[in-house]
């Protein structure tokens, strides 16, 4: 007769797997020789976490990557990347960052065939060695771009901030093209060369007031003489 099951016991330690593994201190310090290239663990450890992962702004869920680090990562060539400029094709042509192709952001909303024009965006898909980052020229249409990414799986795409604007400033030599030239400064200037601004309202209120109370002391004193040539003489 065979006995029930709930007398048989289970051969080894059922919680086996979740053991933890102590380590050695004699080993501690023994790192891999095997050099696997630039990844992002390496590339976050040289920028440092604090600034690589500034991100997570309200009603932003993806993370930013600032122009000096994008810099580093051109200028080194280690890490695999994927620059995409999703202005219009036209701005593209006349300025882009050099390794950058184009990609229109209307692109990414069609619901069929989205990644037709750069199949190579599907490799590069939540792959943990390779990094997506856009960019437009001052992110205006950037930032919900990279939030679309986020609506489509896509956990390894940066957006550059500042946008070319911004980057174009200082790192001249990584862009193609004619850099778009800088805003205009709007800021009145008097003759003297200071800037005035507009007069505070505390300040408006004061002139007024003082020049309602002479107006109207002038116009008092006025009176009173009329009054005083018009009183008959005996």
């Amino acid at each position: 007769m065979a006995r029930p099951s709930s007398i048989i016991k289970p051969i080894g330690d059922k919680n086996y797997l979740n053991k933890k593994i102590t380590k050695s201190e004699k080993y501690s310090n023994v790192k891999s020789t095997l050099n696997t290239g630039m990844t992002m663990e390496k590339l976050k450890k040289k920028i440092g976490e604090a600034h690589f992962n500034a991100r997570f702004k309200r009603q932003e869920n993806f993370k930013r990557i600032k122009r000096n680090e994008l810099n580093i990562i051109l200028a080194e060539g280690k890490l695999d990347i994927l620059v995409l400029d999703i202005r219009d094709t036209e701005a593209y042509e006349k300025c882009h960052i050099r390794v950058a192709k184009t990609y229109p952001a209307p692109l990414l909303s069609r619901s069929v065939n989205e990644f037709m024009e750069i199949p190579e965006i599907m490799t590069y898909k939540n792959n943990m060695n390779k990094l997506i980052i856009i960019y437009d020229y001052n992110e205006e249409q950037a930032p919900k771009t990279a939030n679309l990414f986020y609506e489509k799986n896509f956990d390894n795409v940066v957006m550059l901030s500042g946008g070319l604007r911004r980057f174009v400033e200082k790192y001249t030599p990584q862009v193609e093209g004619v850099p778009p030239p800088p805003p205009k400064d709007n800021t009145k200037r008097s003759v003297a060369g200071s800037t005035r601004g507009p007069k505070s309202t505390a300040s408006y209120r004061t002139t007024y007031t003082t020049k309602s109370r002479v107006t109207l002391a002038s116009t008092m004193a006025k009176r009173r003489r009329e009054k005083e040539n018009a009183k008959p003489a005996f």
